[in-house]
């Protein structure tokens, strides 16, 4: 596995570890976060949100990405190259 990967895999066992750890109401708390006041679910909402994006991100800038544009850009150079 790429040790980037693993590093963001036992970065979100450590940050796992102590949420779980508390009961629902405790993660109803405010206080985690000051001004404005998080609750631990607001900070899980929160990485959960930089995941997502994360996720869409990485497969918006990769192969997916090209492939999507590929037909159009081949298309707009042979009519580029036909006005020659």
């Amino acid at each position: 596995m790429d040790s980037g990967m693993s590093a963001e895999r036992h970065g979100w066992y450590r940050v796992e570890r102590p949420i779980r750890s508390l009961t629902p109401d405790e993660c109803l708390v405010p206080g985690y976060y000051l001004d404005p006041d998080w609750t631990v679910r607001d900070l899980a909402a929160h990485l959960g949100t930089w995941l997502a994006e994360a996720a869409w991100w990485i497969a918006k800038s990769g192969t997916d990405h090209y492939a999507q544009h590929l037909p159009r850009l081949e298309e707009w150079a042979a009519e580029l190259m036909s006005r020659r």
